[in-house]
């Protein structure tokens, strides 16, 4: 049998076990102060989900001094776009829901190479109610990720549909941070700086400069010491700020490995 999130959270909230009178009274003996909120706007599972993030009883009920906590935790969600408060008097409280309508689609306009595209994270997916908290999260995991792509001056900003369904990213990469040139030191001997360069991959004025690329061309390097035998073959990376990277290296010795005795 499959739930669906409306019956779920209509489960939750059955299954509270309804208050004695002795909860009503604090500690000291002084009686609790009570706030009764009314929940209107958006649909039944809009105000299921205020109820469950308000913390109300079965009554619709919640202690006055809490209310003030129960309405930031409500605006947190981020599921409304609004929520207003209005006083009935006599210890009641109306409350007004707005919420974002489901996202309908999004959409990333700017110079963005293709295999950039690809590699971009996306948390969004069609129907969610998605207020600005989330799409701020998707702004800044964009703009870190064409960051880490090789666009440290990437920028992302957003622009909503008026009926809130579509949203459009805008990026603006700059310049992409480019490998310029490469320089071989160390003790390559006995391998030639240009066959060390073809190892490790490296393509001047195209490569970005970016921390998988780094991983990739020491694990190109550290591959080819050992199927040489060099097992204790060293290299590093280092880049300066006009991008030349400078690939240092350290063969070291062949190993040869000598058995003596009987064998066993």
């Amino acid at each position: 049998m499959r739930w669906t999130r409306s019956a779920l959270v209509c489960l939750a909230v059955s299954s509270l076990q309804a208050r004695s009178p002795a909860e009503d009274v604090q500690p000291g003996g002084a009686e609790r102060s009570w706030v009764h909120v009314v929940l209107e706007g958006g649909s039944v599972d809009d105000r299921l989900y205020a109820r469950a993030a308000l913390g109300l009883t079965p009554e619709g009920k919640l202690e006055a001094g809490s209310w003030p906590r129960a309405l930031e935790a409500l605006r947190l969600t981020d599921r409304f776009r609004q929520v207003s408060v209005r006083s009935e008097g006599e210890g009641t409280l109306r409350v007004t829901l707005e919420p974002w309508p489901p996202l309908r689609g999004w959409a990333l306009v700017g110079d963005v190479p293709a295999d950039v595209r690809s590699g971009i994270p996306w948390t969004l997916r069609k129907g969610q109610r998605l207020g600005e908290r989330r799409c701020e999260a998707q702004r800044e995991a964009l703009e870190n990720g064409f960051r880490a792509l090789g666009y440290p001056d990437a920028k992302v900003t957003t622009e909503r549909s008026a009926d809130g369904t579509q949203i459009v990213f805008h990026a603006a990469l700059g310049a992409p941070d480019l490998v310029r040139h490469v320089k071989i030191e160390g003790r390559p001997e006995p391998y030639r700086p240009e066959v060390l360069l073809a190892w490790s991959g490296l393509q001047p004025g195209r490569d970005r400069w970016t921390e998988s690329l780094q991983r990739e061309v020491l694990a190109r390097i550290r591959k080819r010491f050992l199927k040489d035998r060099r097992w204790f073959g060293t290299a590093t990376l280092e880049r300066s700020q006009d991008g030349v990277v400078t690939l240092t290296v350290q063969p070291g010795p062949v190993v040869t490995l000598k058995g003596e005795g009987s064998g066993l």
